[in-house]
């Protein structure tokens, strides 16, 4: 699955706000496979010519009424002197875009 998104940087210190203006593209390749228990996936999240990569996996499970979520991957921004602070913002960004995905797919599905 490819996706292609486009996020505001309004929440991004100044400082790597001047890197990359006022929003970001992102582009979002999952690939699923059906697992023992559900389904798994890995993910590739870039920023067309900006220096991030997310990189991960996706676990979901049943579990009795509902379908349990998990979500592991590293960050990486490549910037020198700031990349390490901002690894941590990006990430909890990316990481809550993807778990709404997940919750919204959840919805679709009861």
């Amino acid at each position: 699955m490819r996706i292609e998104r486009a996020f505001s940087t309004h929440d991004i210190p100044s400082p790597a706000r001047s890197l990359v203006g006022d929003a970001i593209q992102i582009l979002e390749v999952t690939q699923w496979v059906s697992a023992d228990k559900g389904f798994s996936a890995t993910f590739d999240v870039r920023a067309p010519g900006k220096p991030l990569t997310f990189i991960g996996t996706i676990e979901l499970a049943p579990a009795k009424t509902k379908t349990t979520f998990a979500l592991s991957g590293n960050v990486k921004v490549n910037v020198p002197l700031i990349g390490a602070g901002l690894e941590k913002q990006v990430g909890e960004l990316l990481t809550f875009q993807l778990q709404e995905t997940a919750s919204q797919a959840q919805e679709l599905l009861r």
